[in-house]
This record gives C-alpha cells, structure tokens and sequence, in this order.
C-alpha cells in the first residue's frame, strides 16, 4: 500500500447528534457487510433488515459508543464507492453501553480484574474495493486514541476486542497494532485480545 492512497482517505467518527445521512450511510455499510462477510459477524443480514430506525439509531448513539468510518476524499480509480460514501467501518463500546446491558466478560479471560471498566472494539469491516489501503489499521488507532483520551492512564481500563478464532486475517492484524491474547470465549469459538492503554502512542 503506497502512503499516497492511504492519504486519500479520511477518518471521521459519526458526530452527535447523529445526522440523517450519517445513519442512512451507516445502515447502507452495515447491511452491504452482513450480506458480504457473513461469517465475520455474529449478527446477521436476515435479522438487521427487519430494525427500526430507532433500533438503527441506537447503534450508532455517540453517549455510549464511538463509531468511525472511511472515506475517499477525492475520485480514485478502480472503486465501487461514489466520492462521499464509506468505505470502512468500525465502532467502540463504552463502559456505559455494557453497564446498561448488565454485560460481563467471560470469565476465562486472563486480564488483571473482570470487574474494571472495559471498551471493546466491535463491527469492524472494509469494503472489498478499498482493502489493502491500511484502512482497517487507521481505524483502529483512531478508536485507541478516541479511548485513550478518556481514560487515565493507571492500567487499570481495559481495550478489548473479540475475534472468531478462524479469522486469522484479523487476528493478525490486530497482533500488529499492539494487541495481545487474552483468552478465549467460554464456547472457545472466539478469542479475546487486549490493548495496553498504557504504552506509548505511535
């Protein structure tokens, strides 16, 4: 990937309150990605079809997460996507979404307390014309920076993310970014890794 072509994307996170053409771009990736990449989403593209726009709002409510997407700022050749439109996408939870939820982290997890609070990365999604570009990467590192300004920096926050174990590609790629394992899911279908908060930004 040259650092021209990365340059020609921006990364923006959905701003608040959400605008009408923020959603309507997000449910347009969201849906193009269930029905491309089905095995890298625990959700599905039969069940998201049938949400309400306040269901889809909900998703994308910027108190309990941040969610970030890519766009080419200028025409680039060989892409599917009108200037304008996302071409990648990624969100992270907050400590409060899965406190209203009353969720909790599975228990075979090897990190310092289950009880801390935790963000989790979540959705994370290329389109196939714009892959290879570092895309996948720039998110990332802007959902860490987007965490790292909230919390301090005592160890004691953790920034997580959940991969099904046969999806090598993002496992890797997360390795690459500085996360480490952590553990699997009780069912042992997934691992879970984790980003030290504490160590220097790149």
């Amino acid at each position: 990937m040259s650092s021209s072509a990365s340059e020609k994307y921006e990364i923006s996170a959905i701003p608040a309150p959400v605008p009408d053409a923020h959603l309507n771009n997000y449910i347009s990736i969201r849906l193009f990605a269930l029905r491309t990449d089905p095995d890298s989403f625990s959700s599905s593209y039969a069940k998201e079809t049938e949400f309400s726009l306040d269901q889809w709002r909900s998703r994308i409510d910027p108190s309990h997460r941040a969610t970030f997407f890519a766009t080419h700022s200028i025409g680039m050749e060989n892409t599917r996507l009108a200037c304008g439109e996302w071409a990648a996408l990624l969100s992270t939870l907050s400590p409060d979404f899965f406190s209203s939820v009353n969720y909790k982290l599975p228990s075979t997890l090897s990190v310092s307390s289950l009880d801390n609070d935790f963000y989790v990365l979540v959705g994370l999604w290329v389109h196939p014309s714009h892959r290879r570009r570092g895309l996948a990467r720039r998110l990332i590192n802007a959902s860490i920076d987007w965490v790292r300004k909230k919390v301090s920096s005592d160890g004691k926050t953790l920034l997580l993310v959940e991969v099904h174990r046969a999806n090598e590609a993002a496992i890797d790629l997360y390795r690459k970014t500085g996360f480490e394992s952590v553990g699997e899911d009780e069912s042992q279908q997934s691992i879970w890794m984790s980003f030290p908060l504490n160590a220097a930004s790149e």
